[in-house]
């Protein structure tokens, strides 16, 4: 029995090809140019990242020769002479085993401050960011209420001008209003 076609079995594979534009289509489409570019930065990526595969796998490699060599020592400690007396009876054993703890302490503590570095380093790089938006829109702000300073002193002259202008005349009609009152004088 045959299996039913999948839904990549609908469509032909020649229609994911990528084609040069063909001289039909109109050249303003900006659709094909785009994903030539996006394989090219596709291609990019996975350049990148192969190298970074090569690189680590390199590191691994070290890594595991360094711990072959760590279990290589930790045996040779074990078979020296003078082994038979028990780790809590040697002295020395029990200094070098104190030591050990105390480095392997220190090791973790300087990588969880580490880690606490980058998180504050993370912090101060956002805090900073947002200190220069918050400059940026007090200039702003500052920009615009000098310039609606500006306008309300305008204004304001412009309502001193008017309201002596009012003054004058209502005096200048004050004056021959009161004159045709009192012509007997």
């Amino acid at each position: 029995m045959a299996e039913p076609p999948g839904p990549w079995g609908l469509i032909p594979p020649s229609h994911f090809v990528l084609r040069p534009p063909s001289t039909s289509a109109p050249s303003s489409l900006p659709f094909p140019r785009t994903l030539e570019a996006e394989l090219e930065a596709e291609r990019g990526r996975s350049q990148m990242l192969r190298l970074e595969l090569e690189a680590e796998r390199g590191r691994s490699l070290m890594l595991r020769a360094e711990l072959e060599a760590l279990k290589g020592r930790s045996q040779s400690l074990g078979a020296e002479p003078g082994a038979e007396k028990p780790l809590e009876e040697d002295p020395q054993r029990r200094l070098l085993g104190r030591w050990r703890r105390q480095v392997f302490a220190l090791l973790v503590q300087r990588t969880a401050w580490r880690e606490t570095e980058r998180a504050l380093r993370a912090k101060v790089t956002a805090l900073e960011a947002a200190v220069v938006a918050a400059k940026q829109r007090q200039r702003e702000e500052v920009t615009r209420a000098e310039a609606a300073l500006g306008a309300l002193g305008a204004l304001g002259a412009l309502g001193r001008t008017a309201a002596r202008d009012l003054k004058g005349a209502a005096v200048a009609s004050e004056g021959t209003t009161e004159e045709r009152r009192w012509p007997l004088w």
